[in-house]
């Protein structure tokens, strides 16, 4: 007779079992994901200086528009990893010339606010010149280096002012086919406003 009560006690908790189990699966689908890889995007338009380097080349900057696209992956919480993507476009003078340059980069956090980036990467650029009677082309391996400041507009989008260089060298210049030497080069400078959802 005394195991009655044990028996009844049982009894009543015996459905609040399953009841438990659903408020901890609810919880857990509410509870914030652990931190981990955060991939994010970038969009930016900027303006853009850029030359073809050579021995004969004059090497003049010329200034037009340009913009920038990437894909970051956070691997640590002040490191990312990522591709991107850099052009610049200028049309006078009866040509249009334009560079497209494409790297794997790091972007690193300095200090601990992680506002202030700095990146680096290496990759490949091509650098073009056309008219109705010439095409003149370039590819070389190129390094990129720059930095931004993240400014948060929302949870999910971020204003980022950036100064970016891409930079490359011993490249075989082609003129309408034809080498013309084994020793040209691509200078790529932006300075713009990029947004970020990340």
């Amino acid at each position: 007779m005394r195991s009655h009560p044990v028996l009844a006690a049982l009894a009543a908790l015996l459905p609040l079992l399953p009841l438990s189990a659903r408020d901890a699966a609810a919880q857990a689908r509410r509870a914030p994901a652990p931190a981990g890889r955060q991939v994010s995007a970038t969009f930016g338009l900027s303006g853009g200086s850029a030359a073809l380097t050579c021995p004969f080349c004059t090497g003049e900057m010329k200034g037009s528009f340009a913009g920038t696209m990437g894909v970051e992956t956070t691997v640590r919480p002040a490191v990312r990893l990522g591709l991107e993507l850099q052009w610049w476009r200028y049309s006078g003078g009866g040509a249009t010339r334009s560079v497209i340059g494409g790297a794997p980069v790091v972007h690193f956090h300095p200090f601990r606010s992680r506002r202030l980036f700095l990146k680096t990467g290496l990759g490949l650029a091509r650098f073009a010149a056309t008219s109705s009677e010439e095409e003149l082309h370039t590819g070389v391996i190129a390094a990129v280096v720059g930095a931004g400041y993240d400014i948060r507009l929302t949870p999910q989008y971020v204003l980022v002012p950036y100064l970016s260089w891409l930079t490359g060298g011993s490249g075989t210049m082609r003129l309408n086919g034809e080498a013309v030497t084994p020793r040209s080069g691509v200078s790529l400078v932006q300075y713009g406003v990029a947004i970020a959802l990340r």
